[in-house]
């Protein structure tokens, strides 16, 4: 099994592309009217175990508290904020 991969402050990142994931609800054809929600990768979206870029395992030795408080430092999330909202970042370009 390969070493975990992580991002450059310690979050655990995805096996399969070094992502983050999110949940995607998923409905069966075997019991309709039922979703389920399953951990996916943002790269890839195939499934993926739980702590693989979840937000819930870091590098040994990296304090969650603290990363968190970096991640979401106010001019850091200004940055991120201006960066997707400049006009030629935007999905939508004109």
């Amino acid at each position: 099994m390969a070493a975990p991969l992580y991002d450059e402050l310690g979050q655990r990142l995805t096996d399969c592309c070094a992502a983050y994931s999110t949940y995607c609800e998923v409905g069966t054809f075997q019991k309709p009217g039922v979703i389920d929600q399953v951990l996916v990768c943002k790269g890839c979206y195939h499934p993926v175990a739980l702590g693989q870029g979840d937000g819930t395992e870091f590098k040994p030795g990296v304090d969650p508290d603290a990363y968190y408080k970096e991640t979401f430092r106010r001019d850091r999330w200004l940055e991120m904020i201006s960066h997707s909202t400049r006009k030629e970042n935007h999905p939508c370009k004109a």
